[in-house]
């Protein structure tokens, strides 16, 4: 009898640590195709939206993607030109679906000039405005324009992001003397990293038998990018699609808007998935 109930025990104890594991700890397989840190814990993104100006006609939304999973702050600003549409739309996308981020924090303004963003009515600037692009940092006791781009300014300042990614588009390309196919950068420090991002993106699948993008600098006075750099000491990738554009409207675009938005979202990619903050 006795030999019975030992013979019992041991195959309880064997499933036993069949079920907790050899190390006493209950073990939760993990999916192999979702992001981790590296010891197994699957991401998990928390979001959240802080509104600015509220109230106003100028009222902007930040969304606040945060992930468990250790990685540099970013913050992705559309919108600052409203007829620049394949910028805003990919940072809209963005903010609702939280696509792509797969570490650290992501913040996405979409909509930076709120009034100059109506769909195919979109405008470069807001109706009876100058140009908000370059009035930063703004000023919070000036203008309707110097307010909107203080509190841009100020929600910047506030997140402290290593990186910012500025979304724009040009009417032509750098070739005919603008800015169109190329990304500006005023922070030198930053130079090799960005001539490396380029390389493999215009090596991609995506840029085959397409203009490659270049390295600009020397953005103007008053640009977002030129302050975030200088004033917060912050780098700022600014993304210059090229809509071939006979005017300013949306009306005489000639580069398909599909093919600027897919460009769009792979250079955030590659920005997102490579950039490291330095000491």
């Amino acid at each position: 009898m006795r030999l019975r109930q030992y013979h019992t025990l041991a195959i309880i104890l064997v499933f036993a640590l069949l079920i907790i594991g050899c190390d006493g700890a209950t073990q939760t397989p993990q999916p192999d195709d979702e992001p981790s840190n590296g010891n197994g814990t699957p991401l998990s993104i928390t979001t959240t939206t802080a509104t600015h100006l509220e109230e106003t006609p100028d009222a902007f939304t930040v969304t606040k993607h945060e992930t468990n999973i250790p990685g540099p702050t970013v913050f992705i600003i559309g919108g600052i030109h409203g007829n620049e549409r394949a910028g805003w739309m990919v940072a809209d996308d963005i903010a609702k679906t939280a696509e792509g981020i797969t570490r650290g924090t992501v913040y996405v303004l979409p909509f930076a000039n709120p009034q100059s963003v109506d769909g195919e009515a979109s405008t470069r600037n807001a109706p009876g405005r100058g140009d908000l692009n370059r009035v930063f940092p703004g000023n919070p006791n000036g203008s309707q324009l110097e307010q909107l781009a203080h509190a841009i300014y100020r929600a910047v300042r506030d997140a402290n992001p290593d990186m910012v990614l500025d979304l724009h588009e040009a009417r032509g390309c750098y070739s005919e003397g603008n800015m169109g196919n190329s990304v500006i950068m005023h922070h030198e420090g930053y130079r090799l990293y960005l001539l490396d991002v380029l390389d493999n993106f215009n090596n991609s699948d995506l840029m085959q038998n397409t203009m490659a993008f270049t390295y600009l600098h020397a953005p103007p006075e008053g640009s977002f990018n030129r302050v975030i750099t200088e004033l917060l000491e912050i780098p700022v990738f600014t993304t210059e699609t090229n809509r071939m554009s006979t005017s300013g409207s949306i009306a005489s675009e000639l580069q398909p808007l599909e093919d600027r938005i897919a460009q769009q979202r792979a250079l955030i990619q590659r920005f997102l998935d490579t950039f490291e903050k330095r000491d």
